[in-house]
């Protein structure tokens, strides 16, 4: 889901916020605060044209634009579910909106700190605010840890208090970038939190609320008894928990950063993109080398299931910090030498065509991933899997084109740029998930298995 951060403007300052450097960073430069709405507008037609039917509204905290509810209410009049990320402190105006709303199209992720950071007005005006969210059908509470001796009693009072269902366990994040530090737990550490997190699962259980780890964490942390239990409750997933997927964070002014924890490296900005998918792609392909080439301890290195690329060794911010404190930074595939290499079509891959709901392929892995692509792509991949390599593809594809217009010209040039930039990440994708690997000897060609159903 993608985070849309409306405004940089915050009425709390937790000990242990990994926002802090990007806060900052917006309230001493000339960059806005607060998103616009034209801007708004923007980010919103975006996600619509992405095929996205939910969005969450963070920041900051996102009550606190003076136009919070005409952001809220324009996706819900189209139709969409938006998920607000918020510490539970709004007024009684946004209160009333919030009793308005079906529950069906909207729901809450709210960090709630314990009694004794709040002042008795505060903590009043949380739990009037809890109880008028719908028997808490539609929130979950978050327990941030990032203290060695954890309390969360309290969280446990507030789910008994208000039926609360979901509760999501989050250890905080180190803040890597600017001068800003806040409160987190070392990742050497890691282990020794595993009784707490059982616990807190077990006291959950007994009031019959799930419970979701949210962060990336290592493998290693629990024992295979530990873990077992863990995965078939699907309170830990290994493609959330042991590597991560970008979270996508829009801020006021479109900047573009793939999450919190590694936000002072490879922003862009929401023009550079023409959907949501391409935004994950971009962040995959450039943080692949900080995910399968560096780790953030040094035992990760021989561990077998870092090797297999099945963990990362905890949140990508940990191997950012290491690479910063090392100054050994991973170096990621030059585009030059993916475009210049071979490919073949994986032995534990396979296409099949579809009909509906238009002509379209779909590149099947043994493991269960599956890949949507453009029926236009298929000459080109079995141009690829006969030993061609993607740039002689394009120039193939492209040849007609070429071949009427001089190479300096314009047009020409233009054409060959763009199918470079769409094909490029494709291929990395491609290779990144293994439906495609380098070819060493011998070949195979693509045969595309159509549907039975649809040839009738």
């Amino acid at each position: 889901m993608v985070n849309i951060l409306i405004t940089m403007n915050c009425n709390r300052s937790c000990s242990y916020c990994f926002a802090k450097e990007k806060l900052q960073q917006y309230s001493v430069s000339d960059r806005p605060l607060n998103i616009s709405l034209q801007d708004y507008e923007k980010v919103l037609e975006f996600v619509i044209k992405s095929g996205r039917n939910s969005l969450q509204l963070a920041g900051g905290e996102p009550t606190l634009h003076p136009h919070f509810s005409q952001i809220l209410l324009e996706p819900i009049r189209r139709g969409m579910h938006v998920n607000i990320l918020s510490n539970a402190l709004w007024n009684d105006e946004i209160r009333m909106l919030f009793e308005e709303i079906s529950p069906t199209r909207l729901s809450f992720l709210l960090n709630i700190d314990h009694p004794s950071k709040y002042s008795e007005t505060e903590w009043s005006i949380i739990n009037k605010n809890l109880a008028s969210l719908s028997k808490g059908r539609n929130v979950t509470l978050s327990f941030n840890i990032f203290e060695k001796e954890p309390d969360y009693d309290y969280i446990f009072n507030l789910v008994s208090k208000y039926d609360i269902k979901n509760l999501r366990l989050s250890f905080s994040m180190p803040i890597i970038f600017g001068s800003k530090k806040n409160e987190y737990i070392p990742l050497e550490e890691y282990r020794g939190f595993a009784p707490h997190i059982l616990k807190f699962i077990s006291r959950a259980e007994h009031l019959e609320a799930l419970v979701r780890l949210d962060n990336t964490v290592p493998v290693c942390m629990f024992t295979n008894d530990e873990l077992v239990p863990l995965l078939l409750k699907e309170i830990i997933e290994s493609r959330r928990n042991f590597v991560c997927y970008p979270a996508i964070d829009i801020g006021p002014d479109l900047s573009v950063w793939r999450c919190f924890g590694s936000s002072g490296i490879f922003n862009r900005h929401l023009d550079d993109f023409d959907t949501v998918q391409e935004i994950y792609e971009y962040f995959n392909r450039v943080f692949k080398p900080y995910q399968i080439k560096t780790f953030p301890l040094d035992e990760c290195k021989e561990c077998e299931y870092a090797i297999k690329g099945i963990c990362q060794g905890g949140c990508i911010g940990f191997s950012v910090a290491h690479c910063i404190e090392t100054g050994i930074y991973p170096l990621e595939t030059a585009e030059k030498d993916i475009l210049e290499s071979r490919y073949r079509l994986a032995e534990t891959s396979k296409i099949q065509e579809y009909k509906f709901p238009k002509d379209i392929l779909v590149l099947l892995h043994e493991n269960g991933d599956s890949m949507e692509i453009p029926s236009s792509m298929n000459g080109m991949l079995d141009l690829i899997s006969k030993g061609n390599t993607p740039k002689a593809t394009l120039e193939k594809v492209l040849g007609e084109t070429k071949s009427d217009r001089d190479d300096e010209d314009p047009l020409a040039q233009f054409l060959t740029n763009s199918a470079n930039d769409k094909i490029l990440p494709m291929i990395q994708q491609l290779i990144d998930r293994g439906f495609i690997v380098p070819m060493m000897t011998g070949n195979i060609v693509p045969k595309i298995k159509k549907n039975r159903r649809n040839e009738k």
